[in-house]
């Protein structure tokens, strides 16, 4: 079965407790309709359904993900924290996120916006996938922790430069649009990028293992502060860009090599 609520105006908090939830209620979908924010506290996996709310909270003390053929409407904050070795899946299609900030640290990460812009709270994971119809930003001093991968789509401008995002290999897919990326923690690979224009800052060696398809400019920043310069290495055969700019820094004085 399912648990459905529905409510109006008011806030909504449902907490499985501290000891094993009920066998009935645990491994069950969740459905909720309310007109205030939602929270949910479990100690087990939890698997969302419909649910409509201006904001939502979701605490796990595993996964947490999203049935088939549901949607999660959420107009403001969706805040997801899943613990143990808790993947964090909420990419169906349909779904209409406001702001959203997941913790999965060491997990897989997917978050899906088919309704328009998506901003990005704190998000932190191995993999990271996220895909918007509009644009992708980040709220002011949010980090992006994709320690593994980190895999964009989206149908306007990727910005993803606050300086302190850690970001391992990123493979971003916005034709003809704007994408800024930046990594404050250490060196970026590219792993494929299709788009208008790209920006990247590093804080260490920029390199790439698939394809630039950039219909404009290409900025490139490495830099390190202490031990060798950063190098930018950009020499795939397949590239494709309208322009390209390329710096490489060290402590003090010191240059790194470009070779592009």
């Amino acid at each position: 079965g399912t648990l459905s609520l529905s409510l109006d105006g008011d806030s909504f908090d449902f907490d499985f407790g501290a000891g094993p939830p009920p066998p009935a209620l645990a491994p069950e979908p969740i459905t909720v309709l309310a007109g205030g924010s939602v929270t949910i506290d479990s100690t087990q996996a939890v698997d969302l359904a419909d649910i409509s709310a201006p904001a939502l909270t979701v605490i796990s003390g595993a996964g947490v993900s999203q049935q088939l053929n549901t949607t999660l409407q959420v107009t403001g904050l969706t805040e997801v924290t899943a613990g143990g070795a808790g993947d964090v899946t909420l990419g169906r299609p349909g779904n209409a996120f406001g702001t959203v900030a997941v913790d999965a640290a060491g997990d897989l990460v997917r978050i899906g916006d088919d309704a328009g812009n998506l901003v990005l709270g704190d998000v932190i994971g191995d993999s990271v996938t996220v895909g918007a119809a509009g644009g992708i930003d980040q709220l002011a001093g949010a980090t992006l922790t994709a320690t593994t991968t980190l895999d964009v789509s989206a149908g306007g401008g990727v910005d993803l430069s606050n300086t302190q995002n850690t970001i391992g290999a990123a493979t971003v897919v916005a034709p003809g649009e704007a994408v800024s990326l930046t990594d404050g923690a250490s060196g970026l690979e590219l792993a494929g990028v299709t788009a208008g224009s790209l920006a990247v800052v590093a804080a260490g060696d920029v390199m790439q293992t698939a394809t630039l398809n950039v219909t404009g400019g290409v900025d490139v920043t490495a830099r390190t502060t202490s031990g060798p310069a950063a190098n930018v290495t950009l020499i795939d055969a397949n590239n494709v860009y309208g322009s390209i700019g390329a710096q490489a820094f060290g402590p003090g004085t010191a240059r790194g090599t470009v070779t592009i």
